[in-house]
């Protein structure tokens, strides 16, 4: 099961996919580069663009790299947290969609458990 989930959130399932902090390798592959981000941040990359380099991002890093989403496919929860507000454009909606895209194709079972809010939550 592949969830959301702000940096505020704790779960033991959680992995952060920020360019400014993720410290594994699940995490850095999903992670977008410090120019992507601050270019958005600027305003002089528009959610397009950004949509844009970022799946182009994850493609090569796939190709690169494969085992590394492979392992967060086989996982049986994952929660991908960033620091964006739920419901924004972000990256880690994008990545969900990639993730969902590569099991498809390689025929691995999962389900989408959707945001989770509550600092303090129960699965």
């Amino acid at each position: 099961t592949i969830h959301t989930a702000q940096m505020r959130i704790n779960d033991p399932d959680a992995i952060d996919i920020t360019v400014k902090s993720a410290n594994t390798p699940e995490g850095r592959v999903l992670a977008p580069t410090w120019k992507m981000v601050m270019k958005h941040k600027d305003g002089k990359l528009t959610d397009g663009e950004y949509t844009e380099q970022y799946l182009d991002l994850l493609r090569h890093r796939y190709r690169t790299d494969p085992q590394t989403f492979f392992d967060l496919l086989t996982r049986e929860s994952v929660v991908l947290k960033c620091y964006c507000a739920a419901g924004t454009s972000c990256h880690r909606y994008l990545a969900v969609d990639v993730l969902v895209k590569i099991a498809e194709h390689k025929g691995i079972e999962v389900a989408l458990g959707g945001e989770i809010t509550q600092k303090d939550h129960s699965r």
